[in-house]
C-alpha cells in the first residue's frame, strides 16, 4: 500500500556459497555451513532498496523502521555446500516531495472547496488518504484561498509512523545422519 507509506516487501532469497568441514578423531566427521551476518544484513537492505525503488520515484526508506528477521535455511546441495535461505525483512517507505512538486499541489488547490481539495489531495502519489487535515490560519472556510502562496503543505509527524510487522519463514530442520566407521579388518 503505497500511500500508507507501508511497502509489501518479499523475503529475501541468498544463496551462499561459504562451508567449512571439520574433523574430529578417526571415528567423527561432520560438516557445517555458516552464513554471515553481514551477509544477512546487506542482502535484507539490498532487497529492501530495490522494493521501495519499486514503489516509484520520490519514495525512500524510513532507515530506523528497517526490520530483519530470523533466517531459514531454504535448501542445502550437499555436493556443493550452497544454502539457499529466506530472510524476513520490512521496512517503511516515505515518499519526498520536491520543492516544484509542492508547487503544482499548491496551485492545483487554488479556489477549490474544501471537499474538491481533499479529494484532490488523495489522489496525489505519496499522501496517506487518511492523513489529510486542511486547517484555515484566519477563523473557518469552505474554499482554498486563490493564491497558492496562502497555501501551506506540511508532512505528517514522523513519529506516527506505524511499526512493522514481519511474518516469519519456515526452513529445514536439520536431521543428523550418523555415520560409523566401517571395519578395516586389523581389529582397529
Amino acid at each position: 500500500m503505497a500511500e500508507s507509506g507501508r511497502p509489501a516487501l518479499p523475503s529475501v532469497v541468498l544463496s551462499v556459497a561459504n562451508s567449512a568441514s571439520f574433523s574430529g578423531g578417526v571415528s567423527e566427521q561432520a560438516s557445517v555451513g555458516y552464513i554471515m551476518n553481514s551477509d544477512e544484513t546487506t542482502m535484507a537492505n539490498h532487497a529492501l532498496t530495490t522494493a521501495a525503488g519499486q514503489l516509484g520515484a520520490g519514495f525512500q526508506l524510513v532507515p530506523t523502521s528497517v526490520t530483519i528477521g530470523h533466517p531459514a535455511t531454504k535448501s542445502i546441495d550437499p555436493n556443493s555446500g550452497v544454502s539457499s535461505i529466506a530472510i524476513p525483512v520490512g521496512a517503511l517507505a516515505r515518499y519526498q516531495f520536491t520543492s516544484a512538486q509542492l508547487q503544482v499541489i499548491s496551485a492545483a488547490l487554488e479556489n477549490k472547496s474544501v471537499a474538491a481539495a481533499q479529494t484532490y489531495l488523495k489522489k496525489q502519489p505519496g499522501i496517506d488518504p487518511t492523513s489529510i487535515s486542511i486547517h484555515f490560519a484566519d477563523g473557518s472556510g469552505s474554499t482554498m484561498p486563490g493564491d497558492p502562496q496562502h497555501i501551506t503543505l506540511k508532512p505528517m509527524n514522523g513519529s506516527t509512523l506505524p511499526s512493522v510487522s514481519l511474518t516469519p519463514v519456515v526452513g529445514l530442520t536439520p536431521t543428523p545422519t550418523p555415520t560409523f566407521p566401517t571395519d578395516n579388518g586389523n581389529g582397529d
